[in-house]
């Protein structure tokens, strides 16, 4: 996430590396703002905190 807050990776880029998803689904995902939750939540930030949401909500 670093690196896409940098400008040095795209948010599709950073979806395709690190969760697995080929390109077309991670660019349609980063272009449509949707998080791995399908919260539909925008930006690359609100995706990492909905996840982390979601995990947080599984334990309680």
């Amino acid at each position: 996430m670093d690196e896409v807050a940098a400008g040095l990776l795209e948010p599709w880029e950073y979806r395709a590396k690190w969760r697995g998803e080929d390109e077309a689904t991670a660019r349609t995902a980063a272009r449509s703002g949707t998080a791995a939750t399908g919260r539909g939540r925008a930006g690359s930030a609100s995706a990492v905190t909905a996840a982390a949401e979601a995990r947080a909500a599984g334990r309680a």
